[in-house]
């Protein structure tokens, strides 16, 4: 398969993909039970999904980290700040023979 000095790095891209796939799966369901309150995902039992729901519900981590990003999103700013002033290659050509 591969060298074993590849292990660890292969396994924290693979921890890495896992709970970006994990956070995403999390978001749909919460947006999934936001618009039915009854809905329990097919792949979790309903006794963790409750503990779940309750977790997301009453966890000041939870809410706090939650609560910055519902902030972030809604700014001007927002995760496209970095894009918001670039300057096109062929603008920096223009700009370079001057």
């Amino acid at each position: 398969m591969w060298e074993l000095q590849h292990n660890a790095r292969i396994r924290q891209i693979f921890e890495i993909k896992g709970s970006d796939r994990l956070r995403s799966l999390m978001n749909q369901e919460r947006r999934n039970y936001s618009k039915d309150p009854n809905h329990v995902p097919k792949y979790i039992p309903e006794p963790v999904w409750r503990q779940l729901l309750h977790y997301f519900a009453t966890d000041s981590k939870f809410k706090n980290w939650s609560a910055a990003n519902t902030v972030n999103r809604a700014s001007n700013a927002g995760s496209s700040m970095h894009t918001g002033g670039s300057i096109s290659m062929g603008e920096h050509a223009r700009r370079m023979v001057r």
